[in-house]
């Protein structure tokens, strides 16, 4: 068991690293734990064999011997990459003295992290090395000095039998360790397949928003030019209650009778199209309405991109806007072009027939 006092850890390279990109290659540093206290090294760009060459240094209480590894993909926009884990012990490292350690990835992950460790503290190794020379002592003939040595043979092997129980309790939560962290690459596979399928739904109501905002403003056309129409009616409107008078004095009865048609024909198109233009304004007011709540549903995707039956809700909205949008204009369409038509050929009747008066 260790004692407690400073670790210095150098954190020198990785070699053989998992590359995580799809289109270019990894940009990863180390990250060190031990007893809840972490650092990390820098990143090193577009490099899976990076030299980090850091030291880093923990305050170690007794119990402490293991140093817990992870490696990471830094990304600028999207979370960083998990590339891999190890752990490494630094019981057999010796007080003040340097030693060179490695940790192999573990987790499905390739790679090795390579360490130099120095503790200032006495460790199980420490202990090995005084009992060795205490024993060697022994062996020269000093009776008091070798009775003190069995006891301390004896406490040594108390320790070593605790920390044997200590080592396996460990080596129980690195396979759970392993085992969750396996489950979670699987979840973070899942989710980012997920979320792709969500950026191919989202460019497509973002397409479906643009023509929906295209027909909105063609209807905005339309009614602005029904509006001019209806009042250029009004205008010859006002000019033909007035002939109506003038004719009155000049021409006989049939003729005030054709005029009299013409503007009963008159505000009958202006009813109609008043009527249409209505219709459209009301139209475009539950366009406008469906856009904000599209516009709400959107930004609920993007606060709960798993949600699978929003999705679904608003495709199913859409296509029904669209359906409904272009029945409107199928109607409109038709409409105005049979009343047009109609119109047009009564009138031209009623004006040969004036003629012929």
């Amino acid at each position: 068991m260790t004692g407690g006092g400073k670790l210095k850890v150098q954190v020198v390279n990785g070699r053989g690293l998992q590359n995580k990109e799809t289109f270019q290659t990894s940009d990863p540093y180390c990250k060190l734990e031990v007893g809840g206290v972490s650092h990390k090294t820098k990143h090193v760009n577009s490099n899976l064999n990076p030299d980090w060459n850091e030291t880093f240094e923990f305050d170690i209480k007794p119990g402490m011997d293991v140093i817990a590894l992870s490696i990471w993909d830094k990304n600028t926009i999207k979370k960083d990459a998990f590339m891999g884990y190890s752990f490494v012990t630094f019981d057999d490292c010796k007080k003040d003295q340097e030693k060179k350690k490695s940790g192999e990835m573990l987790g499905g992950c390739s790679g090795v992290i390579n360490l130099i460790i120095r503790p200032n503290f006495e460790t199980s190794a420490s202990k090995i090395e005084r009992l060795d020379n205490h024993i060697k002592q022994a062996n020269s003939g000093d009776d008091n000095t070798s009775s003190d040595l069995q006891s301390k043979i004896q406490k040594f092997d108390e320790d070593n039998t605790k920390l044997t129980t200590e080592k396996k309790q460990l080596e129980n939560q690195i396979i759970e360790l392993t085992d969750k962290i396996g489950k979670l690459s699987e979840q973070t596979k899942s989710l980012s397949a997920t979320n792709d399928s969500l950026k191919v739904e989202l460019n497509g109501v973002n397409s479906s928003n643009a023509t929906l905002s295209e027909n909105a403003k063609k209807l905005t056309e339309e009614i602005n030019k029904l509006k001019a129409e209806i009042m250029q009616l009004k205008s010859q409107k006002e000019e033909q209650i007035i002939t109506p008078v003038e004719v009155k004095e000049q021409e006989s009865q049939p003729s005030i009778a054709i005029y009299q048609k013409l503007n009963a024909e008159n505000d009958k198109l202006i009813k109609v199209k008043e009527e249409l233009l209505d219709r459209l304004l009301g139209f475009q007011t539950v366009q406008e309405l469906v856009f904000c709540q599209l516009k709400q549903k959107m930004n609920d995707i993007e606060k709960e991109k798993s949600n699978d039956k929003i999705r679904h809700e608003l495709k199913e909205q859409i296509m029904g806007f669209e359906k409904v949008q272009e029945l409107i204009f199928n109607q409109f369409n038709g409409k105005m072009k049979t009343f047009d038509l109609s119109l047009l050929k009564e009138i031209v009747m009623e004006v040969k027939a004036f003629e012929q008066c």
